[in-house]
């Protein structure tokens, strides 16, 4: 999995995937000037697409927006690389009540669903939607819940909010449950970084030169796989165990490094890890 995606936007260049970003806007042409521009770059690298829209009226000047700026697009939607949904299909049930959880399985699923297909990852943006104070305040948590759920996970998402609709309250909440947020400062898109975010990666940062210390000292033989079975890593162990070269591994499937008497119990585990996440 690559560690870097372009978003296609000048003020954020490149993140890594997990990456949570608000955007702030004003007017509807903002919306686009931002987002058109992402979406394209996502459908470059091979990433399924998944843009939330506001209203029919939103959804039509995105689609012609994206025919302007992807001249392939009916290409992308034929084999589902892109997909408009509206937002209340997306975050409402049937009744019409609030349904955020089943908004956020339905992402899991799909993301599920396109990896099998051999897409990258997936790119989401989506409008930020609330008809009173507790829709808002659950919105918020959900928000929240973005930011662990994501992690690790091949996922971008930018979250659109109308300056006309949020008080300075309601900016400061928008902001501090994202990693980042997009604002036009004299004419110009800027990212302004959380520094509860920033502290968190820092902390991330360090967590992860611990487990690269351990991983590759650790007296056991450790190898990652993908979700195919597929060795993406190993530790020093294993190659002077086996008697490989790291380049002989990588790219193999992980039977090549177990017994054949163990290779349909080490397939009903990996079989069983994806479903539930454990062993």
């Amino acid at each position: 999995m690559k560690n870097l995606c372009k978003t296609g936007i000048d003020a954020l260049k490149e993140v890594p995937w997990g990456t949570h970003v608000c955007l702030l806007y004003e007017a509807e042409a903002d919306l686009l000037e931002v987002l058109v521009p992402y979406m394209r770059a996502g459908l470059e690298q091979g990433e399924f697409c998944l843009w939330i829209t506001a209203g029919s009226a939103q959804r039509e000047a995105v689609q012609t927006k994206l025919r302007d700026a992807v001249p392939d697009l009916a290409r992308h939607g034929a084999r589902g690389n892109l997909e408009l949904v509206d937002q209340h299909d997306w975050y409402y049930a049937p009744d019409g009540t609030l349904d955020l959880d089943a908004a956020g399985k339905k992402s899991k699923r799909i993301l599920k669903d396109r990896l099998s297909k051999g897409l990258t990852g997936m790119r989401m943006a989506g409008s930020g939607h609330w008809r009173s104070r507790a829709e808002w305040e659950a919105l918020m948590a959900y928000e929240q819940g973005i930011n662990q759920s994501i992690t690790r996970v091949p996922v971008v998402t930018v979250c659109c909010y109308p300056l006309g609709r949020c008080g300075p309250c309601e900016i400061a909440e928008v902001v501090s449950t994202h990693q980042h947020a997009l604002v036009r400062r004299s004419g110009h898109w800027t990212m302004v970084e959380n520094a509860e975010h920033r502290l968190v990666q820092k902390r991330v940062e360090e967590s992860e030169k611990n487990y690269r210390r351990i991983f590759e000292t650790a007296a056991n033989l450790i190898t990652s796989v993908n979700n195919d079975g597929v060795i993406v890593d190993c530790n020093r162990r294993i190659l002077d165990v086996l008697g490989y070269e790291q380049e002989e591994i990588l790219g193999q499937n992980m039977s090549v490094i177990i017994h054949p008497d163990y290779h349909e119990k080490a397939g009903r585990s990996l079989a069983e890890i994806l479903e539930k996440g454990f062993l």
